[in-house]
């Protein structure tokens, strides 16, 4: 790539890497796309739609693919070569977007031809973006990992700024039609980008087979159960977006159908929250110079929330133009910080996954809760279902004591294999298993209790990386003598947790030397059937 730039606190400084900046100049054309099909398929919803229920419900099948897909799509990115599944992907996007165009100059759409091909789109979102994402570390230093991330979720909000008022501008000039084809000629140009400028290297550099589908499956699952702070993301990521999502659902409801304006209207109050992103982004660096991304966090959820019960009563366009503002400064500072958050808790090995699992939770609280808040603006009325959900927006800042944000940064997520398993393994098959590893530490009585506390941490550590049980044994006959005992399901597998290794487990592994001054007696034990 050239002599990087020198590393700068600027939200922009990614930029000034050539791979970073043109994988990103394909996305934010392709999001521009994707709001201006948004704000295509909405107006026509609200145009023909009896309900508000069924205008809500765009929302719902724009994001319950990230609830159903985004997984195992994650799993894909991670034991698959991501550009061919990039590559994959946007054909998948770029079918479903020339079907919609091509039934919209038909005049063959209905509300659920409109919900259906909505799906499909959202599915192909769903799918790609666990794999877009994890490759944000390969195209920029670690250093510039934060300003990258953000950058990468600042493409959906610059695109919001520019989609939806370039779509309902088309809209009142040359009707959806013209919409959804632009739509499809952006996915024809990230494919481009994808087929020429994505390296085309694996993303992981291993000497062992490629996970099945369903053991990697069970794998991600594992690293996520045995990660308290990615666990504390996921919890805040739903605790807070499914009470957002009012906004998304409520917004076109208010505008296109209490108000009756025209789909450029509705167009530049969504574009409002992109320019509010835009700003949002470039306070984020500032804001964490002074405080923690967690406390950063409750602060702009508090100001959403005060925002959106405005917003339940406003009908003036001025002040909703300035309410759009204000909730996309604060929407970026969430869902960035989620992201940044995640992808700094994450090894390359399980990335794609563990980002899949933020995206689960993320599209599905938003595609219930924007089902949810339809359904009580039809059954009561829209200020009511917006007091609600603010309600229980407040109420998950006090989730922000128990689950709280980490700072990034602060774990050495670079790969670090551990040496070559022992000689007189050799020869053993992959598939034979499960092994039982047994490590005895020899330790002195007074340390004893700080020997277990470090224990402790260990099992985290081989649970994340590829065993199912762990335990620390006793040997009442030797005081002087403990035995850590963790079981994988294979030979492969134990070969695998070895090399997913990374310098923080390192360090916990020199921590837990230092105590007992010396290494541990390890051995390996096979399971004997299959002999």
């Amino acid at each position: 790539m050239g002599q990087p730039p020198p590393i700068s606190r600027s939200i922009w400084s990614p930029l000034g890497y050539p791979l970073f900046r043109v994988m990103w100049l394909g996305m934010t054309v392709s999001n521009i796309g994707t709001w201006m099909n948004e704000v295509g398929v909405t107006w026509l919803m609200a145009s023909m739609a009896p309900s508000n229920l069924m205008v809500a419900l765009i929302q719902t099948a724009t994001t319950l693919p990230f609830f159903l897909l985004s997984y195992p799509a994650g799993v894909m990115g991670d034991i698959c070569n991501r550009r061919t599944v990039l590559i994959a992907l946007h054909v998948w996007l770029l079918i479903s977007a020339v079907a919609l165009t091509v039934l919209a100059r038909l005049e063959m759409t209905t509300e659920w031809w409109l919900l259906l091909l909505t799906f499909c789109l959202g599915a192909g979102n769903a799918m790609m973006r666990p794999s877009w994402s994890a490759n944000i570390p390969t195209f920029v230093p670690r250093a510039e990992l934060s300003n990258a991330i953000t950058l990468n979720s600042l493409s959906t909000n610059i695109s919001k700024a520019a989609g939806p008022t370039i779509g309902g501008l088309l809209l009142v000039a040359a009707g959806p039609v013209a919409v959804f084809a632009l739509n499809a000629a952006s996915f024809v140009f990230v494919l481009g980008t994808l087929v020429f400028r994505h390296p085309r290297a694996f993303h992981v550099q291993t000497q062992l087979p490629a996970e099945s589908f369903a053991t990697a499956l069970r794998a991600g699952f594992r690293y996520t159960r045995n990660d308290p702070e990615l666990f504390a993301l996921l919890m805040r990521c739903m605790g807070s977006f499914l009470f957002i999502s009012v906004f998304w659902s409520m917004l076109p409801v208010i505008v296109l159908r209490e108000l009756g304006a025209g789909p450029h209207i509705y167009g530049l109050l969504v574009g409002g929250t992109g320019i509010g992103s835009l700003i949002g982004a470039n306070l984020l660096p500032h804001l964490l110079r002074r405080a923690t991304r967690n406390q950063v966090f409750g602060g702009a959820t508090f100001v959403l929330g005060m925002a959106l019960l405005a917003l339940a009563w406003t009908r003036n366009y001025w002040l909703l133009g300035a309410l759009t503002l204000v909730i996309g400064i604060c929407w970026i500072m969430l869902f960035s910080s989620i992201v940044v958050a995640s992808q700094s808790t994450a090894p390359g090995w399980v990335m794609a996954r563990v980002l899949a699992l933020v995206m689960l939770v993320y599209g599905g609280s938003v595609a219930v809760g924007s089902a949810l808040w339809g359904y009580l603006s039809d059954a009561f009325s829209v200020p009511a279902s917006i007091v609600i959900a603010v309600a229980g927006l407040l109420a998950s800042l006090l989730l922000g004591k128990r689950y709280p944000i980490a700072q990034e940064g602060h774990r050495d997520l670079s790969q670090r294999p551990a040496g070559p398993p022992p000689a007189h393994t050799a020869d053993l098959a992959h598939a034979r298993g499960p092994v039982m590893v047994t490590l005895d530490y020899r330790i002195d009585p007074a340390r004893r209790d700080a020997v277990l506390d470090q224990l402790a941490s260990m099992r985290m550590i081989r649970q994340r990386s590829g065993a199912y049980f762990w335990e620390v044994f006793d040997a009442p006959d030797r005081p002087d003598t403990v035995r850590e005992t963790f079981l994988v399901e294979s030979w492969l597998e134990y070969l695998r947790q070895r090399e997913r290794l990374t310098g923080n487990d390192h360090a916990a592994e020199q921590r837990l030397l230092e105590l007992t001054g010396a290494p541990p007696r390890e051995r390996h034990f096979v399971a004997s059937r299959g002999r």
